[in-house]
């Protein structure tokens, strides 16, 4: 990986870098677009973009989040209910799944949905999604399902606690240090929760607050392809670039940090040094 930061930096300058970086995002949103619009592929001349998975810019047109937003949050109203069905979808993550245990969770028949959730494995050979990981640190031999139910349960005793503790939250990163004490949260899964609430009258009031947001890991080695560092200076610098590209929309930083990830991916790819997810 340093390496090909190293070489890469050595023959471009840090402009050249900066154009990269927003003329990916571009290029993936015209993708987008072409997807939506139902125009055959190819939707690029990028063989990378082409021929690998890489996620949105946009977080909130990922299928994920379009998943949450128009089957959960368009569905169920009461605070404590959102956050439940929130944390019980983001920890598994697996749309297709979710979907066969989904009414179970609303009428809180936890032994019914585990039994679901079993079948699915075994059926498919998978349950959580690949995209993060989850459930770290289970003791040897214990199930990941058994454990996701386990912290359903939990969940759902503790959501109006919550709920409350978070309606009192004065700043974007008071919410998230509530919600990283969430079973198995840590720092990225638990910036996936605030990411979500952001989107509901739980944090609704958060929104637009640009002051708050994580560098994950692999938004970091994105930005030390571009800068050869990733201090919150260098983020907040890029960020601000963003006027001088004509985007569709706006990156909020939120945004940006995600789209940092998926550049980090697309350029290791376009350098033979990535592994990536191929389309099918």
């Amino acid at each position: 990986m340093a390496i090909i930061h190293s070489r890469v930096q050595a023959e471009t300058s840090e402009q050249d870098r900066i154009d990269s970086f927003f003329n990916f995002c571009k290029e993936r949103q015209n993708i987008y677009n072409k997807k939506e619009s139902g125009e055959p592929a190819p939707w690029t001349d990028d063989k990378v973009l082409q021929k690998y998975k890489i996620c949105n810019i946009y977080r909130e047109q990922d299928f994920g989040t379009k998943y949450y937003l128009n089957s959960i949050l368009s569905l169920y109203g009461d605070n404590a209910f959102i956050f439940f069905m929130t944390i019980a979808y983001r920890l598994c993550n697996r749309v297709y799944a979710f979907e066969q245990f989904r009414e179970n969770l609303i009428e809180h028949d936890f032994q019914g949905a585990e039994r679901i959730a079993k079948d699915y494995r075994k059926e498919h050979g998978v349950f959580f999604s690949n995209a993060y990981v989850t459930f770290g640190g289970l003791r040897k031999g214990e199930d990941k399902i058994e454990a996701y139910f386990r912290t359903c349960r939990w969940i759902n005793e503790n959501a109006d606690a919550f709920v409350e503790l978070l309606k009192y939250a004065e700043t974007a990163e008071n919410a998230y240090k509530i919600i990283q004490k969430i079973p198995f949260a840590g720092t990225f899964v638990g910036y996936q929760f605030f990411l979500d609430f952001l989107h509901t009258p739980i944090l609704g009031r958060f929104k637009d607050d640009e002051s708050f947001y994580i560098i994950g890991e692999g938004a970091a080695q994105g930005m030390d392809i571009i800068f050869g560092n990733h201090t919150k200076e260098s983020f907040d610098r890029l960020w601000r670039e963003q006027d001088n590209y004509n985007l569709e929309k706006p990156l909020s930083k939120h945004n940006c940090e995600f789209s940092l990830c998926e550049f980090r991916k697309w350029h290791n790819l376009s350098f033979n040094s990535g592994r990536g997810k191929l389309f099918k």
